[in-house]
């Protein structure tokens, strides 16, 4: 699995928030810093690997005690103390300059010079840090004087070859710098670009300065094809070397990343989903999107300019606000039902004036996400302890909570093997002289691609076949030739239970904490005997028949 790192923009959350009256708490008022939580704070088992911290974030909190020589963050001596990470955690901490805040300037400014930035890392305890960049990108936003407007300001590819000429020169001198000063951090050196090819002649570059770990810069505005193609073509260089993707998380690409040699990557992308889409807030363990349900604090000068009285008194508005509120948790705790809760909800929601028509099709995305509860099927901390108030898009303390819960179910997808029937009909009975096939092409039937489909969509990076002849098989995995063997024939050349569990040692699939299985209850009881100690789930239950395993199939894919 790779290394996922978390871009930190200080987001912390007050434990003790009043979520009934929403108020922070005493502690959160008199010192936020201190008495605030990360995310890795609150999960027993924390769902990422270790925290991104860009400089320039940072800069005016990091200060340098000339007498001492010696750099603080916010008084800590240690980032790790900063970020509040304990001793006896594995995370990780990446630390890098933060480009895009410099992107407009001829030169990284003097903060980023070299050798300071190499001492930070190492006076503060950086696990890896990141060699000083310089953007190399299409375009710039430069302010215009006159009229105070932002203007697009073309980037020649002459410019972006200087940018890219200066990163390189950075990273010369940073890998010598920690190499003469024995640094304990692990230097990273960026690569930048603006084609396959120069991105590909960055790489080359700093692998024959001695780099073993190297980030590709800027790709975040590329398409995953074109990132992939990158990679393909940078493949032959870095056989011995660790690739960082700064920025990128696709979530059905991974395994793809990894397959071209990427160990790690960060991403805040699912984290701040929580609350810049509309359709998309909220991430299931099963792999779906949910909407939240927008009730905004009538008591933030920011909303109430954005309300349209129409000769409503604002306590009649804050009065409509209490009734939302109040209806979302008596619909959790059973006490009314879905249409009173939501007209409720509605209510106050189109006194608000939107930009857009976003709002028109709000009330069909709330429905769902109230009518399907995803809330109740999760087991993140989140969930558990705030019930239907993660799905409340509502304040810091709301929407943050929803973003580490987001990551946490991300990483519990990944922790998910999903397992998937074999078929009868296979790619042989209709092209008899086809030869070798790809397991993921064998099997031909309707309902077998359905349940391909389905893995294919949740399950990406995750999911297998199991076959009663050759036991479980990856998708790129071959099978020889036709055959016909059934679980539900036994015979000699059907695979057994003691055979399967040799199969999921040697490939692995012990290490998944889930497992999914889409097929019916022959191959789910067999899955159970395979895994005993792992949590078995079966999203076909309740099925009777292939009919209706393919309607259920298609209602969760479509939705």
């Amino acid at each position: 699995m790779l290394k996922y790192f978390l871009p930190d923009w200080e987001d912390r959350v007050d434990p003790k928030f009043d979520f009934q009256n929403d108020k922070f708490s005493e502690s959160h008022t008199k010192d936020t810093y201190n008495n605030d939580n990360y995310a890795h704070q609150i999960f027993d088992k924390i769902p990422y690997d270790g925290i991104l911290v860009s400089l320039a974030i940072f800069e005016k909190k990091i200060s340098l005690n000339r007498d001492e020589e010696k750099y603080t963050i916010r008084n800590k001596d240690s980032i790790k103390d900063y970020l509040k990470i304990h001793n006896s955690s594995n995370l990780e901490v990446m630390g890098d300059c933060g480009a895009f805040s410099y992107v407009t300037e001829k030169q990284p400014p003097s903060f980023y010079n070299v050798e300071d930035i190499a001492s930070i890392y190492q006076n503060l305890g950086f696990d890896y840090g990141v060699s000083v960049d310089h953007l190399a990108v299409d375009y710039i936003l430069i302010k215009n004087p006159k009229t105070g407007k932002r203007e697009k300001k073309d980037i020649s590819d002459k410019e972006n070859d200087r940018r890219i000429k200066i990163t390189l020169k950075n990273a010369a001198k940073f890998l010598d710098l920690c190499n003469d000063n024995n640094y304990s951090f692990h230097p990273i050196g960026v690569a930048q670009g603006y084609s396959i090819e120069t991105y590909e002649h960055s790489v080359k570059k700093l692998v024959d300065m001695g780099y073993d770990y190297i980030a590709l810069g800027g790709i975040v505005q590329y398409s995953t094809r074109y990132i992939l193609d990158i990679l393909e073509a940078i493949n032959e260089d870095t056989k011995n070397v660790q690739i960082h993707l700064f920025g990128v998380l696709r979530k059905d690409y991974l395994k793809k990343f990894q397959d071209l040699g990427v160990t790690s990557f960060d991403s805040a992308s699912f984290f701040r989903k929580a609350w810049l889409r509309s359709g998309q807030n909220y991430l299931s363990t099963n792999g779906k999107w949910y909407s939240s349900i927008r009730v905004p604090q009538s008591f933030n000068p920011r909303i109430i300019k954005k309300v349209n009285f129409n000769e409503l008194s604002l306590n009649k508005i804050r009065d409509m606000e209490k009734k939302a509120l109040k209806a979302l948790f008596d619909y959790d705790n059973g006490k009314i039902d879905i249409d009173t809760a939501l007209n409720t909800v509605m209510k106050y929601d189109k006194l608000l004036l939107r930009n857009s028509n976003d709002g028109d099709n709000l009330k069909i995305k709330y429905r769902r996400t109230l009518l399907e509860k995803p809330w109740e099927d999760c087991d993140c901390p989140m969930c558990k302890e705030l019930g239907i108030n993660v799905l409340i898009f509502r304040g810091t303390n709301r929407n943050k909570r929803r973003g580490f819960h987001n990551i946490w179910a991300l990483r519990d997808i990944e922790n998910t093997l999903c397992v998937v029937s074999c078929g009868k009909k296979k790619i042989w009975d209709k092209y008899p002289k086809t030869g070798p096939t790809p397991a993921g092409d064998v099997y031909i039937g309707s309902y077998t691609k359905k349940c391909q489909d389905y893995a294919k969509k949740f399950y990406p990076n995750s999911w297998c076949i199991i076959s009663a002849k050759y036991g479980f098989l990856f998708p790129e995995e071959e099978i020889p030739s036709n055959y016909d063997v059934s679980f539900n024939d036994y015979n000699s050349k059907t695979i057994n239970i003691d055979e399967l569990n040799i199969q999921a040692k040697q490939k692995k699939l012990n290490n998944y904490e889930k497992v999914v299985v889409i097929g019916g209850k022959t191959y789910l009881n067999i899955i159970k005997d395979v895994f005993p100690q792992k949590k078995v789930l079966d999203p076909l239950n309740g099925c009777k028949g292939i009919g209706q395993m393919m309607n259920r199939l298609n209602n969760l894919i479509n939705n």
